[in-house]
């Protein structure tokens, strides 16, 4: 694996980190001003919008695992590839855990990686990728 690719997936794991010990400054250092989040039912949110609804703990992630990641160099451009499964807490409800596939979009700025757009898609079955992706 390439050093970029393998910075591009730290960068993957530093955010995960991040949604699980609810630290909004380290999303804060991943996001690129203009990242788009759109989320699995169907909400999009600005970085400023994602991060003030993360900040007011509208939501917060009881667990989070990445089952896939596949990561795809275009230059400067990186597009993250996957699958993974979270359980999400919104006020005192707990939801039952959520499969999805994800598709993020990072830029490389002065040296460092940036999620500039993600996707997410619900999904009810295991993806493919979990068999293929290392």
């Amino acid at each position: 694996m390439s050093d970029e690719k393998h910075a591009v997936l730290e960068i993957e794991r530093a955010r995960v980190e991040a949604l699980l010990r609810h630290d909004v400054a380290a999303l804060d250092r991943i996001m690129a001003e203009e990242c788009v989040h759109t989320e699995s039912n169907g909400t999009l949110r600005t970085k400023a919008q994602f991060l003030a609804a993360f900040a007011a703990q509208e939501f917060a992630f009881a667990s989070f695992i990445l089952d896939a990641n596949e990561v795809r160099l275009y230059g400067d451009t990186a597009v993250v590839v996957g699958s993974y499964r979270n359980v999400i807490r919104t006020g005192s409800h707990i939801r039952p855990e959520k499969t999805a596939r994800h598709l993020r979009v990072y830029v490389k700025r002065d040296g460092l990686w940036l999620l500039v757009a993600h996707q997410a898609t619900e999904s009810h079955k295991e993806s493919p990728m979990a068999q293929r992706v290392e």
